[in-house]
This record gives structure tokens, sequence and C-alpha cells, in this order.
């Protein structure tokens, strides 16, 4: 099963250098770009460099159409990927998300098969779930709220 993550979020002044890091010099990755033991711990997952790296898997169509490039622009940091696993997700959630971000401007976590995704916010030093859903598929009858992407 696959999971897929779409994020843009504020980074933190002092997170910029070590994102910006992570992206561009092949030799980074989450263990050693820092110190803080809540990014080491998110680093032992076998699969964190998967977030932000892993190649869209199993992601709704559209997500092929409108790319969201890994990068950081006006200190926001943007990505789309998908996991093999849902732990990876949860733990980047707990570990990195509210290290590193100001505030979040868009978090998306859709599993393949389901035909929504929800919607997530970092919210007083975590990231919860909003209750709100994208709809992707084809039944116009379900009763999730659509949220228009920014």
């Amino acid at each position: 099963m696959y999971y897929s993550l779409r994020c843009k979020l504020k980074l933190k002044q002092e997170f910029i250098p070590q994102i910006d890091s992570l992206l561009n010099d092949a030799d980074a990755e989450w263990s050693n770009i820092t110190d803080i033991e809540s990014i080491k711990d998110y680093s032992t997952d076998s699969r964190s460099s998967f977030i932000p790296f892993g190649v869209l898997a199993y992601s709704p169509d559209n997500w092929d159409d409108e790319p969201w490039r890994n990068e950081i622009e006006d200190d926001i940091w943007t990505f789309q990927c998908s996991v093999k696993t849902s732990s990876t997700i949860r733990s980047f959630f707990k570990n990195v998300v509210p290290v590193i971000s100001e505030k979040s401007l868009h978090i998306e976590y859709f599993y393949e098969e389901n035909d929504f995704a929800d919607l997530y916010e970092l919210r007083d030093g975590a990231v919860v779930a909003t209750g709100e859903k994208i709809k992707y598929g084809y039944k116009d009858e379900d009763p999730w709220r659509l949220v228009q992407i920014e």
C-alpha cells in the first residue's frame, strides 16, 4: 500500500539552510542536517528519505498534472511524495514538521485505496487533522467537503 503526501510549509528561518542542504547536497540526509533529537529520531525510520524524495505512486492522477516541485521559494518548502508506510508520515508529522515549520500552508495525506485525501494543519505545535477532505475519483454523490488548493 502507498500513502502520498503534499506539503507547503513556511519554514523557520533557522531551518532553511538545513532543508536546502537536504534538497541540494547529495550527501545530506535527515540524520546529518541537524542535531535536533526529534529529527534524528525521524531519521531512524527506514523510509525517512522517501520524504521528500519518494516517487509518486498510486496518487491522484492530477498530482502528476500539477507537479509540486521539491523546492524552497520565499521560505516556503513545497513537495509531494509517496511512501509505503503510514508510520513514516506520522513520524514526519510528529518529529519534523513542528520543529522546522513556522506554519503550514497545505498538508494533504492520501491513501491509495481512498477516493479522498485528508487535510492537516500545524496548530499549537502539532500536526492535526482539520476534518476537511479533498475528493478525488468519480463518486459525485459523496458528501465530502471539497477544498480548493491554493
